[in-house]
């Protein structure tokens, strides 16, 4: 089951992301990015750096600063920069949301699942793009308008 299918129909407002700091250079990939949904909340795509999952979760932007610890310094929320290709599905319409749900749960038993939050990828469909999100072993990957699938075909399933 695919819990984001929830999101389908909202309008992505803008983008922020999550850094080590304020200021990061160019080209720096993010800790996480986080599509804005609404005035306060969204969908938060944290990149696992060297391994190959990533974290995915519907949070308030309140619930995302008090548990990355913004306000404390040892992260900053940053608006994405104009020239970032993500500005282009600001205002688009969020049409389809496939996560891939890796095989392995956490924690399971008869009458109950607990899922780790860690995904294989998303790909996010918008009015008129695509946006495929992973991470590998080398660092985290955005690709838009792309067939490309999460690595490790044989450990998730798309939902």
């Amino acid at each position: 089951m695919n819990t984001f299918e929830q999101l389908i129909g909202s309008q992505i407002t803008k983008f922020l992301r999550l850094d080590t700091g304020e200021d990061f250079p160019p080209l720096y990939f993010p800790l996480a990015i986080f599509l804005m949904l609404d005035e306060i909340s969204g969908l938060f795509v944290g990149f696992g750096f060297h391994n190959e999952t990533i974290t995915l979760s519907y949070l308030t932007l309140e619930d995302l600063k008090e548990e990355y610890g913004t306000e404390w310094g040892e992260t900053s929320l940053n608006e994405i920069e104009p020239f970032d290709k993500l500005n282009n599905l600001v205002g688009q319409t969020l049409k389809s949301i496939k996560v891939g749900q890796l095989n392995q749960d956490n924690l399971m038993s008869d009458s109950f699942i607990i899922k780790s939050g860690q995904y294989a990828g998303v790909i996010i469909e918008t009015d008129n793009q695509k946006l495929t999100i992973f991470s590998t072993k080398e660092g985290g990957q955005i690709l838009f308008n792309s067939d490309t699938l999460f690595p490790n075909t044989q450990s998730w399933g798309l939902t």
